[in-house]
């Protein structure tokens, strides 16, 4: 076979516009955040229930429209006059609030459905949330809301809020409101989305928009993607996800969302649900959790740890100046401070620039003689408010660095405070550089919250939560910069392949051996080193002529899946005596499994060890693996995943994120691999996945990876289909 057909550009994977159906949805999510009319349904005269407290923050809120309390008992609630049922209202409403007991949920729809409401949040629980019967009032409760054309969010979840001040809408029972800003907050659990409201007022963050999404039955979080993609109040995005619905839609929304604005993901689940046997390396290596991962890199997602890194991330990225450069410029009054942020900053990739010959002159002039002018500049402890606001002048006027740290550790006479106003009236001097400021021990006096809040400069208690928040901004600069990509065609012998797959099934297994998967993807034009399928001893000698001395011997057989701990694998036999010795002891070595031949194969010197893999995942399909092989892969595992299908870009992402890639750009004198090469085999696989979905696993381990063009070979190949 060993066909390479041209390559043909489709058109780019990534839209870079929202289409109709988009826009659509985008429309009649107005009716949650743009209402002008809001009936609270189950409002309630108890200050203790939801209902109340509902109506109360709409009220405190300054909702700029209508709010109708909707009680069955009661004529007035919080002074406002009551309605017996949605139906009842005179006036045209827009949105729903309910929070009634779940009984009573479908009674409520159903007047809304009459009434012509737009949309309805379903605050109350009861639902899928609490098993079959739960998700049988569900699935009716979604049936009415679609049939209607309505949009609902929940049910289960705690509410919406739009801080647009031609809205001021706060339709939750958190118990505080939040400031506002432009931040837009997503969440899939309630009890993080209040957290997160109470952290925000706390870090001086302000919200545009914020969303508990409940059980998703209807609105998801792909449509509020989506939604904020076009909002001009929203700058940053920020999530709390347990899981992303439609990946498909997923990837299209929010690679489209992440080139206009960052978005930051708290995900759960980091440890892997449901075990499952594998028996490839691709297998062992994949887990639910480097899918996500896969998933936010391709798309330009960031991923936070922790509610606390999520806000730090969100303090350099909302109304601060975006960096121009990656280039870091660290002031501190403290060596070993110093030091540490130096590590940081270096171990996210963050360049440290030595400081200019004019800024160490002007600097040696009213600093201590002890002081370090170098990339940390260290003051030492000796220095006042006052030499740091000078040296930070000096510093954001001469250097090229676009980001600088003032580190304040509390020692000698200077103060938080005194400090911070200094870093405070530099950043207003220079308000085009990043200036932030860390402190072991702000927060200390209640004063300094109130500077702080006024301040509007990114504070850290450490420096490595700076270095996160940084090396953050430099990740979403680089994506917006990032080319689309596009996903080749290539032409492919997808009949073999068929013929394979079907002869495998007609004897009951689920591995191919591996003469069948070299077939397989030499069919795809991956280009495979020669090889000759032997079926007894007596045609070694004519099989080992024909490829020319030194060769390999491999077990053929449909028991064994890893051939080299069953000693099935014989490398450099460089004569017939050699041949021979080596098939006797194979044979030794595979008693008592049903032997089909061995495959003997051209012996390849040089080049690179390379991993080439994919595993099905349950929810995401085809996870593609990239990375050294060889037999220590699961130990080194320095391998990258992507999911499918792949653009060019990122199988040239892929290959460069893995720890070694500097190997393979050659290192002490030796020429690099043929990266071309491993671009287009990965994209071949990408394409052979895509086209046989019932693979389920795939190893081509080593693909070797010469230096020059026609020298990369797959050497060995494992495929497992369904």
């Amino acid at each position: 076979m060993g066909n390479s057909p041209e390559t043909v550009r489709r058109a780019t994977t990534t839209r870079g516009s929202p289409g109709k159906f988009t826009m659509m949805i985008n429309r009649s999510l107005d009716a949650i955040f743009k209402p002008r009319t809001i009936a609270v349904v189950g409002a309630s005269k108890n200050r203790e229930k939801i209902g109340h407290i509902i109506l109360h923050n709409l009220i405190i809120g300054g909702f700029t429209g209508k709010v109708y309390p909707v009680n069955r008992e009661a004529s007035v609630v919080h002074s406002i006059a009551s309605y017996p049922d949605v139906v009842s209202i005179p006036d045209e409403v827009d949105l729903a609030v309910i929070c009634v007991p779940a009984k009573f949920v479908l009674e409520v729809i159903d007047d809304c459905i009459k009434k012509g409401v737009k949309g309805v949040v379903v605050i109350t629980a009861g639902f899928r949330e609490i098993g079959e019967k739960g998700a049988e009032i569900e699935a009716q409760l979604l049936e009415k809301v679609r049939s209607s054309g309505m949009r609902m969010v929940g049910p289960n979840c705690m509410g919406v809020i739009n801080m647009d001040p031609e809205i001021s809408m706060a339709a939750t029972f958190a118990g505080q409101l939040p400031l506002m800003g432009k931040v837009a907050f997503v969440t899939q659990s309630g009890a993080v989305g209040g957290a997160i409201i109470r952290y925000s007022r706390y870090s001086n963050i302000g919200i545009s928009k914020f969303i508990s999404l409940g059980n998703r039955a209807d609105v998801s979080s792909n449509d509020m993607l989506s939604y904020l993609e076009i909002d001009d109040l929203t700058d940053t995005v920020a999530m709390y996800l347990e899981d992303v619905g439609n990946p498909k839609r997923f990837v299209e929304v929010a690679r489209r969302l992440t080139r206009k604005k960052p978005v930051i993901v708290l995900k759960s689940g980091r440890t892997a649900v449901g075990a499952r046997a594998v028996s490839s390396h691709t297998g062992a290596l994949a887990g639910l959790d480097v899918a996500y991962d896969a998933l936010f890199e391709m798309c330009g997602i960031i991923r936070a740890n922790s509610v606390d890194e999520m806000f730090s991330m969100i303090k350099v990225f909302t109304e601060q100046p975006k960096p121009t450069n990656d280039e870091v410029i660290v002031l501190t009054n403290g060596g070993g401070p110093g030091a540490l942020a130096a590590d940081a900053l270096y171990s996210r990739n963050l360049k440290l620039p030595d400081i200019s010959r004019e800024s160490k002159k002007e600097l040696s002039e009213f600093l201590v003689k002890e002081a370090t002018l170098a990339n940390p500049v260290d003051m030492t402890g000796n220095a006042t408010s006052a030499d740091f606001g000078k040296a930070l002048d000096v510093l954001a006027r001469n250097e090229t660095a676009h980001t600088i740290i003032g580190m304040f550790t509390p020692v000698g006479t200077s103060t938080f405070q005194s400090v911070l106003r200094e870093i405070v009236a530099t950043k207003q001097k220079y308000p085009h550089k990043l200036i932030i400021m860390t402190c072991p021990a702000w927060g200390e006096k209640e004063e300094d919250l109130r500077i702080i809040q006024e301040a509007e400069v990114p504070l850290f208690t450490y420096p490595e939560e700076a270095a996160n928040a940084l090396s953050a901004v430099q990740k979403h600069l680089k994506y917006q910069s990032r080319p689309i990509g596009t996903i080749p065609y290539f032409e492919a012998d997808g009949y073999t392949v068929t013929q394979i797959f079907d002869s495998v099934r007609a004897e009951n297994r689920k591995t191919l051996t591996v003469d069948e998967a070299l077939k397989v993807i030499e069919s795809y034009g991956i280009p495979v080193c020669p090889y000759q399928m032997v079926k007894s001893s007596t045609e070694l000698p004519q099989a080992a002529a024909r490829l020319g001395y030194p060769v390999v011997m491999k077990l053929v057989s449909k028991d064994v899946t890893h051939k080299t701990e069953l000693g099935g694998v014989i490398l450099d036999i460089r004569d017939e005596a050699q041949l021979i010795a080596s098939y006797n002891w194979m044979m030794t070595c595979a008693k008592g499994v049903v032997v089909d031949g061995v495959l003997l194969q051209k012996f390849l010197k040089g080049g690179k060890e390379i991993i080439i893999g994919m595993a099905q995942d349950p929810h995401f399909g085809p996870l593609l693996m990239f990375g050294l092989g060889g037999i220590y892969v699961e130990v080194l595992k320095d391998v990258a995943f992507r999911l499918n299908p792949l653009t060019d870009v990122d199988a040239r992402e892929m290959i460069r994120s893995i720890r070694s890639f500097k190997l393979l750009e050659g290192v002490r004198g030796q020429p690099p691999a043929d990266l071309a090469k491993l671009e287009e085999v990965l994209l071949r696989i990408s394409k052979l996945v895509t086209d046989f979905p019932e693979i389920t696993e795939m190893d081509i381990n080593p693909f070797i990876a010469g230096t020059a063009p026609n020298t990369s070979f797959a050497v060995d190949a494992r495929i497992m289909i369904e």
